[in-house]
């Protein structure tokens, strides 16, 4: 004789309050005993940033290209920036300006220069917009020299800047080089 099994169970089509409240929970205890590590991974990568010595080069040399595409190019003397001139620690030039409706504002005037520090290999890039007081842009810049400077014109192509920034914090024993080519809109 055969046995038949019968399975008592009634078609179901969604979840008990039962159920909800018990899932609900236990997700809410997982949740709550994990959030302090949900900011633990942005807390390293910004410690890592931080001592990241090819984005600290990159942050600086985007701010200065970030001034040089907004710049008024009449202002540029491209006759005193190497090969052609002699000028290799700094750059003078107008960035323009506008207000908020649309109009324009005089434009501002901004500097980059190079200030050697105490040891004699590397300094400090300031960047000065009048009337504003000095901004460092990167220290622990190798010194410019004739052979590498900051800023360089494009001997082949007229009004491209190229940008060299060599970077030597203590904690590396070689300098890192970063060169960007930025042109200047007319």
């Amino acid at each position: 004789m055969k046995t038949k099994f019968r399975h008592f169970r009634r078609d179901s089509r969604g979840f008990t309050a039962l159920e909800l409240m018990l899932f609900g929970s236990i997700s809410a205890m997982i949740v709550l005993a994990a959030s302090p590590y949900f900011n633990h991974p942005a807390i390293l990568q910004n410690m890592f940033l931080a001592d990241n010595p090819q984005q600290i080069l990159s942050t600086a040399i985007n701010t200065i290209e970030n001034d040089l595409v907004e710049s008024n190019p009449p202002s540029i003397n491209f006759a005193a920036i190497p090969p052609q001139g002699t000028t290799v620690d700094g750059l003078t030039f107008q960035k323009v300006a506008y207000d908020s409706s649309g109009a324009p504002v005089p434009p501002q005037s901004i500097q980059y220069s190079f200030q050697p520090d105490a040891s004699g290999v590397t300094g400090t890039l300031i960047r000065t917009c009048a009337p504003n007081a000095p901004t460092v842009v990167l220290n622990y810049v190798v010194i410019p020299t004739a052979s590498n400077p900051i800023f360089q014109a494009d001997a082949t192509l007229s009004q491209i800047l190229i940008i060299t920034l060599a970077y030597q914090p203590p904690s590396l024993q070689t300098p890192i080089q970063g060169i960007r080519r930025v042109a200047i809109r007319s």
